[in-house]
């Protein structure tokens, strides 16, 4: 895209936003540490595996900021395209990390950024994103107005309809599965202001924090939960993770890699390693039922290959699950109970428009919402 082209999406967003010459920002509250408010410096990480020119745009990007980084790394998993050295003849000052091998993994290529960032603060952010000027101004406003603050989340906009939101971080469903996106309009999502949210990939990291949780799950497979498992971790030992929607990122191109096997084998691994064995107890007639759906849905799409292999997967990794369960037991200070929800279930992106399954949508969530009424109660 051209340079004309880029400013007119980000005037676009800066006009709904209201970024328009000195805004607002959130007070930090009386009593934070020196070190937290006085922290200024800070390291973007971009996460890479055959960015093309998009990984150059990206950093690009981040060089444009208001508030931009002292430090730009780029962690490359073992990319086979010319992008790590369109990013090294475009930006020489860009610190180049290379992955021993191909991982495939979001978790591990992270967990490098983390453990090699300079800086505290860590802005993590996909090879296809382009902030608008003021985003890390407003992630940082919303880091600093509290200490128990660990991540703070952008809200993610295609270029093709900046007005309408494709991903922010939300509250996870007691069934350890994405919640409904309720303000789909930017400007609907502004107006409702920061919300706690489990899960997006455009997010700055207190390192120190994240430290502590150690860090991101490698085992974790790449499609859903391989970020979203460190913010629950986080919540679970009394932290926050807040969703900023006046913190917009604009995505790039269409993500064109399954994720089935990664939700499903996700999904179990986090139930089984995360929750407490009362919840899962309470829980286990919704957790069959959904269960039975979901084997319905990987059928019905030709995919239960995938949902076989995935539990399999998560079967084999038993003594991992067992491991982080008795670490979360350690440092636990929030049950179950205070972070998950029942709200919509959220529908795959291209089924949302259809009438029968909207249907269908709205009574399954009904029934799980009513159960964990009930269930709740005794957790």
């Amino acid at each position: 895209m051209n340079e004309s082209g880029r400013t007119g999406w980000l005037r676009t967003l800066d006009a709904t936003t209201g970024h328009v010459g000195s805004a607002p920002m959130l007070e930090p509250e009386p009593g934070l540490s020196e070190a937290r408010d006085s922290a200024v410096s800070w390291t973007a990480a971009v996460i890479n595996f055959d960015g093309g020119d998009a990984a150059a745009d990206t950093v690009s990007s981040l060089k444009e900021l208001r508030q931009p980084p002292a430090e730009v790394l780029l962690i490359d998993d073992q990319s086979t395209d010319e992008s790590v050295s369109i990013v090294r003849s475009r930006h020489p000052d860009v610190r180049i990390l290379p992955m021993p091998g191909h991982s495939g993994r979001p978790a591990a290529v992270r967990n490098m950024a983390l453990r090699h960032a300079r800086h505290r603060y860590v802005l993590l952010c996909d090879n296809d994103i382009r902030l608008t000027p003021e985003s890390t101004t407003r992630l940082f406003a919303a880091m600093r107005s509290a200490p128990d603050i660990a991540v703070c989340s952008a809200i993610v906009v295609h270029r093709s309809d900046p007005q309408m939101v494709q991903v922010r971080a939300q509250p996870l469903h007691y069934l350890c599965w994405s919640t409904a996106i309720a303000d789909r309009r930017l400007s609907d999502a502004l107006a409702r202001g920061l919300l706690p949210g489990i899960g997006c990939g455009v997010q700055l990291v207190d390192r120190e924090a994240a430290e502590i949780a150690g860090f991101f799950d490698d085992n974790l497979a790449f499609g859903w939960m391989d970020d979203g498992d460190l913010h629950l971790r986080l919540s679970l030992f009394g932290y926050r993770v807040l969703s900023v929607p006046d913190a917009v990122a604009v995505h790039g191109r269409k993500r064109t890699v399954s994720r089935t096997y990664g939700q499903l084998h996700n999904r179990w691994y986090v139930l089984l390693s995360h929750y407490q064995l009362r919840t899962l107890i309470a829980i286990l007639p919704a957790l069959a039922l959904f269960e039975l759906l979901l084997l319905a849905q990987a059928i019905l799409s030709r995919r239960p290959g995938s949902y076989f292999r995935a539990l399999r997967d998560v079967w084999a990794k038993l003594p991992q699950i067992l491991e982080q369960r008795r670490r979360i037991r350690r440092h636990r200070r929030v049950d179950d109970s205070e972070i998950l929800c029942a709200g919509d279930l959220d529908v795959p992106r291209h089924l949302r428009d259809g009438r029968g399954l909207a249907v269908l949508q709205g009574t399954l969530s009904a029934v799980f919402r009513w159960y964990w009424y009930v269930v709740r109660r005794v957790l």
